[in-house]
């Protein structure tokens, strides 16, 4: 298979998810499968940017362990960034052009982390038709946490919801790496298909004891690995030595790195601990866990502690803090290595009878490196595998492209059915003012605008009913865009002004409409661009027009062509708008009106039925494909999307 795996950070391994990310990629690769990794990384040299003749992997650069980067801008959040940057942490966005080449290349698509990045490439992967999983690394614990509010439940809950609605919501297969991550899933509503699977131990953390340089000699070496963040709970380690009855003796290694690092400092220079900082590589980290004599996990919020899983498969008694957001007592083969969370007291006691008891502790420390071998990688990156070509198996449509239904495609003109009357003729003549960019003209614009988004609310939603839903779903779109939607009400443009409101919009409308009586006016003043009948005028329009979404408006098309009122099903779609999108490079928005019976004292208000408007996920050009087949397969797929989306009375994901 070839698989893309998306995280924020890849190329720094200074966190678990990280690590986890580049041991499941090296066994993957070691079982005859490509992976490579969409994740945050400068652009290579202009010059340099194509590393092989295949156009997907174009833009790609290399990391140390020689796995293709898709690289991606990093994401800087106003005034929470200088927190993200003492956890270590980088997070990223996606460059769209290249998240569509990594998607456009790979079998399926594995997701880490729930952010800006993984919402971008899971809504394109949906898009482009690329089974995708996902992996729930990060508690939302660990982030309410940074800020104060660990403990609150409310807090917590949203942002469950949160990661559900960026992420979770559009997977069918979400590996969880203990039973804890998967009940608190289960506990929050969630309804995809859990995976219970570990993060796995490395093969070079065996059982392995070294004896202590001339320096320790005689000293008992306490050890805990992980961030220096406040739900880590380094400082109930440092309480719970000073309390100790052999501090004296005890050297205390907190390996890691974070923002609460200077306070940890102080703390134990304020009650004589004798503590070493720092961050350490894997070859330093194997070498120190070889010296220690025990080892200590007090975090209160862990999805699963893999800097514990090493430490007891070299060899090492674990006392972990009995916390019920923490999935690490499960290690635990007895009591003697549990302590209650956050009681320095209780640790002490535990350390204190481990310290005297050494030849139990080495008799245990054998027992822990034999249950270490039931959580090697190996393993783990097996069940992975088979979540994996699960996802495949069960992806709704085979990939690849197939040509255009002439029932969803075709550049026929409908006959209008709707006849209005008017007043003259328009023509569309050359040179003319499109955009209507003046200062002037752009004032003039926005003062129309708050007038017609008034009437627009007032006739569709007081005087219709209608309602506009998914609007979220314009936040995945920086920049201009092309919309679309059904065109089976009269008032449906009042519909999509609701919808695009705040932008400037241009919609695509029949010359004859120029020349309505009464409303041909206010059809130019509302933003609408005639569409010509003449070869050259049309150049013009489509130049225009591209120009128009290169600054950052919408062009809302109608690619039915034709009103015809309350019609149910979709009629085949007209090129344009698709090829309009394809030449600028910009996304499709699809929009559809979907219709309902209506019930209670609105059936004797209304003789029609209730209308909503939903927004759906952008749809993005298939980068692998030249112009002349990337329009029709685009159209074809907005098509696709918006029938499912009529049918199924949903929102079309």
């Amino acid at each position: 298979m070839r698989v893309l795996f998306v995280v924020d950070q890849y190329l720094h391994s200074n966190n678990g998810t990280t690590i986890t990310a580049r041991r499941f990629a090296r066994e993957l690769m070691a079982r005859g499968h490509e992976v490579r990794v969409a994740c945050q990384a400068d652009a290579p040299v202009p010059g340099n940017a194509a590393l092989h003749a295949d156009p997907t992997a174009t833009g790609c650069v290399r990391a140390d362990d020689g796995v293709l980067v898709y690289p991606q801008p990093e994401l800087r959040i106003p005034v929470f960034q200088g927190l993200v940057d003492r956890q270590g942490m980088t997070l990223a966005r996606a460059d769209r052009a290249s998240m569509a080449r990594a998607l456009a290349w790979c079998d399926v698509v594995h997701f880490f982390m729930p952010f800006s990045l993984a919402h971008t490439g899971v809504l394109m992967a949906r898009q482009l038709g690329v089974p995708a999983t996902a992996a729930f690394h990060v508690q939302p614990q660990n982030l309410s946490s940074s800020v104060g509010l660990g403990r609150s439940r409310r807090f917590n809950d949203m942002l469950f919801r949160a990661f559900d609605w960026s992420l979770y919501q559009h997977v069918d297969h979400v590996h969880c790496p203990s039973n804890m991550i998967a009940g608190q899933l289960r506990e929050h509503g969630y309804t995809n298909t859990l995976h219970v699977i570990s993060n796995g131990i490395e093969d070079s953390f065996t059982y392995h004891r070294e004896p202590k340089p001339a320096q320790l000699a005689g000293r008992v070496v306490v050890t805990m690995v992980g961030r220096y963040s406040r739900e880590k709970r380094q400082d109930v380690v440092i309480r719970g030595v000073a309390a100790s009855r052999h501090r004296e003796k005890i050297v205390l290694v907190l390996a890691g790195q974070g923002p609460t690092e200077r306070k940890l400092r102080r703390l134990a220079a304020r009650l004589g601990v004798d503590a070493r900082f720092g961050f350490m590589p894997q070859p330093r980290l194997r070498a120190v866990l070889a010296q220690t004599d025990v080892y200590v996990h007090a975090s209160d919020m862990e999805a699963e502690a893999m800097s514990c899983m090493e430490a007891f498969a070299t060899g090492l008694v674990p006392i972990i803090a009995n916390s019920p957001l923490s999935a690490t007592p499960q290690f635990a083969l007895d009591d003697r290595s549990l302590f209650a969370a956050g009681d320095p007291r209780d640790l002490a006691c535990h350390l204190d009878w481990w310290i005297e008891h050494p030849q139990e502790r080495e008799r245990m420390g054998h027992a822990y490196a034999r249950e270490a071998e039931g959580y090697r990688i190996g393993a783990c990156v097996e069940r992975f595998e088979r979540m994996l070509r699960q996802a495949v198996a069960n992806a709704p449509a085979p990939r690849g492209t197939l040509p255009p239904d002439s029932a969803h495609v075709s550049d026929e003109r409908p006959t209008h059915v709707v006849h209005m009357r008017h007043w003259g003729s328009f023509t569309t003549p050359d040179g003319y003012d499109y955009l209507r960019l003046g200062r002037g003209a752009t004032a003039g614009y926005w003062a129309f605008r708050v007038v017609l988004d008034i009437a627009a609310w007032l006739a569709t939603r007081v005087v219709l009913g209608v309602r506009v839903r998914g609007r979220r779903n314009l936040q995945a779109v920086r920049g201009g865009f092309v919309s679309v939607s059904n065109h089976v009400q009269t008032l449906d443009c009042g519909m999509a002004l609701r919808a695009l409101r705040g932008r400037r919009t241009y919609f695509v409308s029949l010359e004859e409409n120029f020349a309505l009586a009464w409303v041909g006016g206010i059809v130019r003043l509302a933003g609408a661009v005639p569409v010509p009948r003449r070869p050259r005028q049309f150049v013009q329009q489509v130049r225009a027009l591209t120009q128009a979404l290169a600054r950052g408006g919408v062009v809302h098309v109608y690619p039915e062509g034709a009103l015809l009122p309350y019609a149910e099903g979709l009629r085949p779609f007209a090129t344009g708008a698709f090829h309009l999108a394809v030449r600028a490079g910009v996304p499709v928005v699809p929009m559809v009106i979907r219709q309902a019976p209506r019930r209670g004292l609105g059936r004797l208000l209304h003789r029609r039925p209730r209308l909503t408007l939903t927004v759906l996920p952008p749809l993005w050009t298939d980068p692998t494909l030249p112009r002349a087949q990337a329009v029709p397969e685009l159209a074809d797929r907005c098509w696709r999307v918006m029938d499912r989306a009529l049918r199924q009375g949903g929102d079309g994901l």
